[in-house]
């Protein structure tokens, strides 16, 4: 369904619990904890919580994926460190590869239906 309105912007994003990567625990291994599979909500014209879909240590290139059950436009938006260090929130529509940076924190997902709510489904690969 296409429509020129204006979607709200995301809301902000989850607190993201960073650190430097020197001061990541020396006894977990430093790749991506993850899961593979994540559902979320979208909700009618506004944005759906926050769902946290991985956590990594160091620089880790993900693969995300989503689609809606039923048939409303569903748009993402995904919150992450960039390479940079800096917390962002970019919309997508589908799919994303985003490149985290040399830190031990958190990825999210957001969602937002138009005009209705929907479930959605979701992957995620390193």
């Amino acid at each position: 369904m296409a429509t020129n309105s204006k979607l709200p912007d995301p809301p902000p994003g989850p607190k993201l619990e960073i650190g430097p990567i020197d001061n990541y625990p020396k006894d977990y291994p430093q790749k991506s904890f993850l899961a593979r599979q994540f559902v979320a909500y979208a909700g009618p014209m506004k944005w759906g919580p926050w769902v946290v879909i991985a956590h990594h240590a160091g620089p880790v290139t993900y693969s995300i994926s989503y689609s809606a059950e039923g048939s409303t436009q569903v748009i993402g938006a995904v919150n992450y460190i960039n390479q940079q260090g800096n917390a962002v929130t970019q919309q997508f529509n589908g799919a994303i590869s985003i490149h985290t940076g040399n830190v031990y924190a958190g990825v999210s997902v957001a969602f937002i239906g138009r005009p209705f709510g929907s479930v959605v489904r979701g992957s995620v690969q390193p």
